[in-house]
């Protein structure tokens, strides 16, 4: 005798009885389709949680960014400005601070690159004679050792130097999305602090 099918949702589970009384479940195509498909979904989840997160964080940077501009581009907006030349002005104007900021520090970090530049040696030498007359000295290099592992080491500087170019071009990648997220992504209503309690 056979007892009526349950629904959950979409998915069917049927509980049958045999004629000896003992009880078997069965599950229908779907719902195993349902479940494998779940299961590759934690799967892939847990696999590439990392690059999600990241994706996630360049997509949040990018809201926020959003959300900043918003309330100024609503007050231009009743001025009949449209909400991408706000957007582009409000770049170019972090643009503008960034550059004057680096025009105002450049001649502080030339002079002191020159003093480095002219000076660096006698620095150098005079750090190396201080330590040598020290106790711990007997634990510290020659420079000829430094050198000779200054040098090992030049093979390590070049291959991050590569996988810093990668991660710069990911950079400028995350970069694009974050600031051109606001301008084609625009939310039609103002979110404000009241959509959120």
């Amino acid at each position: 005798m056979a007892r009526p099918r349950a629904h959950a949702g979409r998915f069917e589970v049927a509980m049958v009885e045999n004629r000896n009384t003992s009880a078997s479940w069965r599950i229908s195509l779907q719902a195993w389709f349902a479940l494998f498909g779940l299961g590759l979904a934690l799967w892939l989840t847990v696999t590439y949680l990392q690059d999600i997160l990241s994706v996630g964080w360049v997509l949040f940077g990018a809201v926020l960014l959003s959300l900043a501009i918003r309330p100024l581009s609503d007050h231009l907006a009743r001025h009949r400005i449209p909400a991408g030349l706000t957007v582009a002005v409000v770049y170019v104007a972090g643009l503008g601070l960034l550059v004057g900021m680096g025009y105002l520090l450049a001649p502080i970090i030339t002079q002191e690159v020159t003093y480095l530049q002219t000076n660096g040696p006698t620095l150098l030498q005079a750090a190396l004679t201080r330590l040598a007359n020290t106790p711990l000295a007997q634990w510290i290099p020659s420079g000829d050792t430094l050198a000779q592992n200054l040098s090992q080491q030049l093979d390590t500087i070049v291959a991050s130097a590569v996988v810093t170019l990668a991660d710069t071009s990911n950079m400028l990648l995350d970069l694009a999305v974050v600031f051109l997220w606001p301008i084609f992504w625009w939310p039609k209503t103002a979110v404000t602090a009241s959509a959120w309690c």
